[in-house]
């Protein structure tokens, strides 16, 4: 799996103040959002288009609002999100999401058919992670 699609790609956080996160680009100002105690506790996931491939946008919809009421339920914090390829090929609907350590962040990205996701370290540094599949 290649890295360079997720390198050229911004992870838009979309709160009351829009932040853009890029992969090993640190990001403190994440701490104001999740709160200083969540370091290495954040991830920016999704459960859209699976294993890669482009889905229509309704199905997207439907993934999204499944995968919002899954972190609620699990107790996690969220922001909506989305992921922009810098050549602007590929729009993804995503979630910032809180307390979700690494290797929970890994068995949610799996289970919704995902090849990666991006970790927050505990310097607040995001950090491309490959799922396996």
């Amino acid at each position: 799996m290649s890295r360079h699609p997720y390198l050229a790609t911004s992870y838009w956080v979309l709160g009351a103040r829009p932040l853009s996160l890029r992969v090993e680009l640190p990001a403190p100002e994440l701490a104001a959002v999740a709160g200083p105690e969540m370091a290495g506790r954040v991830a920016f996931v999704t459960p859209c288009n699976p294993g890669g491939r482009a889905l229509p946008t309704d199905q997207n919809a439907i993934l999204m609002r499944s995968g919002l009421a899954m972190l609620a339920a699990r107790g996690l914090k969220s922001l909506p999100g989305v992921g922009l390829a810098d050549d602007g090929c590929w729009c993804e609907p995503s979630a910032l999401a809180w307390p979700l350590a690494e290797d929970k962040a890994r068995e949610l990205a799996a289970g919704w058919g995902q090849l990666a996701w991006l970790q927050v370290g505990n310097d607040w540094v995001p950090r491309l992670f490959f799922t396996g599949l």
